[in-house]
């Protein structure tokens, strides 16, 4: 995953000794996930999450287009990533950001998380197209892990237009098109409430990397067939830059709190069996517990504050009387 930066042989072979021994550099322990924080904006799905010194920017954005012609009754989700110029360093072109949104596409679109249903207006004539931009802030490894977080985070906190269709038809002038559009009434936030996102479920990823124990030994000539037996496999959660330089496979998992997998991706030469893909299962469930919940109480915490915010007297409905003393 990374071009532009090359390990030493003594910080390969270190890194390598200390995984063998159950220790990491930052001095987490091997099944440990960094702390996530999560930051959201004033504006609607505009969020900051940062994964240790990883970060990314989400904002989601929106706007009323035509469906596609083969699926009439759905709506369009899109994703652009976008890479910091300092970052290129960390990322093999065009691959990493193909593999992201890939990545991404797969967990919120084909796993039914985000209902595109919901977002059509009238069938085959207009719908919404929901767009997410990610900025990658600060790199330190689990670029997909991040990523996928932040995208579902902001689709958790954006919220769309409310929009009603005026069936008046005496729509005069104008082309077709803006005749069309002249149907359409979008209603402002400080005049109707926006809708949220129907969204169905919460997909998080988690990233396993795997090693092996004799990677950092050197070569003992006859003994090369009792080093292969005697060879262990190290399973590492939430890979750090450095650590993800070194690691020769890596699984991503997934899943939601139902305990769901809504997909697997295996990539590097390291063959990983069917019960260390369970025993990693069992392990990211834990975490995907803590993450989501983690995200509910952060939404909640800023739907609170913005209530907090609201001047009540406008929302009361009586008018206030005033009596005069005699």
């Amino acid at each position: 995953m990374v071009k532009g930066v090359v390990l030493s042989r003594n910080e390969q072979e270190f890194l390598l000794q200390l995984l063998a021994q159950g220790k990491r550099l930052d001095g987490r322990e091997i099944e440990q996930f960094r702390d996530v924080e999560i930051k959201l904006g004033e504006e609607y799905g505009y969020v900051d999450v940062k994964l240790g010194r990883s970060r990314v920017v989400v904002r989601i954005s929106s706007e009323i287009v035509k469906p596609f012609e083969d699926r009439p009754f759905e709506g369009i989700f899109n994703i652009n990533i976008e890479l910091n110029s300092n970052l290129l360093l960390f990322s093999s072109s065009d691959n990493d950001e193909l593999l992201i949104q890939r990545m991404i596409e797969k967990s919120i679109k084909r796993s039914n998380s985000l209902d595109l249903e919901s977002l059509c207006i009238i069938a085959g004539k207009f719908c919404w197209s929901i767009k997410a931009d990610l900025h990658f802030i600060e790199f330190d490894g689990n670029f997909i892990d991040i990523s996928n977080l932040a995208v579902i985070v902001g689709l958790l906190h954006f919220k769309l237009n409310n929009v009603t269709i005026n069936n008046n038809q005496n729509a005069s002038g104008g082309s077709n098109n803006d005749q069309q559009y002249a149907n359409l009434i979008i209603h402002p936030i400080n005049e109707i409430d926006p809708i949220s996102l129907s969204i169905l479920h919460i997909p998080i990823s988690i990233t396993f990397s795997f090693y092996t124990s004799t990677s950092s030994g050197g070569d003992t000539g006859d003994n090369d067939k009792d080093n292969d037996k005697d060879q262990s496999v190290i399973c590492l959660l939430d890979a750090s830059l450095k650590e993800e330089m070194l690691r020769q496979s890596f699984l991503i998992i997934t899943m939601n709190k139902n305990k769901e997998v809504c997909q697997i991706l295996k990539n590097g030469g390291l063959p990983i069996d069917a019960l260390t893909i369970l025993n990693c299962c069992n392990r990211a469930v834990k975490i995907v517990d803590e993450l989501t919940e983690k995200i509910k109480s952060t939404l909640k915490e800023d739907q609170l504050r913005r209530l907090e915010n609201v001047p009540l007297d406008e929302l009361r409905a009586e008018n206030a009387r005033q009596t005069n003393e005699l």
